[in-house]
């Protein structure tokens, strides 16, 4: 198939004949038309704006979250409200019994399966569906499932009826001035908005939005690489 060549660097006409790929820098636009000259960056927001003048479309933002790592053999996650029974199968734990509480009678080994699954009044529960003894669920959800929603607790947090009061919500939130890393920009972020518009479109709240500005810090660097504790490249700051 003939290739046609629409954006070219500067000064530089390209020949298709010639080429072995396609040129995917910053240049001009050719063969374009009206935008023909036109800085490649600068050409997306135009053509965008003549395709919805024309009402041939609009545009649209899309967002890609990241899949939630579900299976942490750990302690502290929170717990998934699943009962297993011989019988019935996966059966989730009803509303009414709602949080499930990580128990306290566990051993710490370091080896091993969860933590959890040392504590025998924890494992043991009732089927919600027959009554037998079934198993609960041992991996607990990543943090982030707790941090996407936790500023929302922050205003109501000795309610023992439900997660928060919509009224105590409405005064305290959305947050004005939310500051952090941009690894929360990306992650932490994204999940919390994801949290309240779901939130919102099940009308728990009245803003789709959790946080109404945001400051992004920047990135401590050593040696060329983030400074982090799993990396090893941390400066203790000795008195």
């Amino acid at each position: 198939m003939p290739v046609k060549v629409v954006i070219q660097p500067e000064g530089q006409e390209l020949d298709p004949s010639k080429m072995t790929e396609a040129f995917v820098d910053i240049g001009y636009l050719v063969n374009s038309g009206e935008f023909n000259g036109v800085r490649s960056d600068e050409a997306i927001g135009k053509i965008i704006d003549y395709i919805e003048q024309k009402g041939y479309g609009e545009r649209k933002v899309n967002f890609r979250l990241r899949d939630w790592l579900i299976s942490r053999q750990r302690y502290w996650g929170a717990p998934i409200p699943i009962i297993y029974c011989d019988d019935c199968g996966a059966v989730p734990v009803p509303e009414e019994d709602l949080p499930v509480i990580l128990p306290t009678d566990i051993k710490f080994s370091g080896v091993g399966e969860s933590p959890l699954a040392t504590s025998e009044t924890f494992i043991s529960a009732p089927c919600p569906k027959c009554g037998k003894t079934g198993k609960r669920e041992l991996d607990t959800m990543d943090t982030f499932v707790c941090s996407s929603w936790y500023y929302l607790r922050y205003c109501d947090p000795c309610n023992d009826k439900a997660p928060f009061d919509k009224e105590n919500i409405r005064y305290w939130l959305p947050v004005d001035q939310y500051i952090g890393g941009v690894e929360h920009a990306i992650l932490h972020l994204l999940y919390s908005r994801f949290f309240m518009k779901v939130l919102y479109d099940l009308g728990y709240v009245d803003y789709d939005e959790p946080f109404t500005n945001l400051l992004t810090q920047g990135m401590v660097l050593k040696d060329g690489a983030k400074m982090s504790k799993s990396l090893g490249n941390v400066v203790s700051l000795k008195r």
